[in-house]
């Protein structure tokens, strides 16, 4: 069976949004993680009293 251009003009997806929105809250993630792993290690090294002049 095939479809006609006119038929294939008219279906719409969902699978591009949701690619974007997954990949928006995986880069929110991302950088939620690195920002604590930086502020960690800041508390860690001031603790230590190691710290660069």
């Amino acid at each position: 069976m095939k479809i006609e251009d006119k038929v294939l003009n008219e279906i719409e997806g969902g699978t591009v949004s949701l690619a974007t929105w997954l990949n928006a809250v995986t880069n929110i993630i991302k950088v939620l993680f690195d920002a604590g792993e930086g502020l960690g290690s800041s508390i860690r090294r001031l603790g230590d009293n190691n710290i660069c002049k």
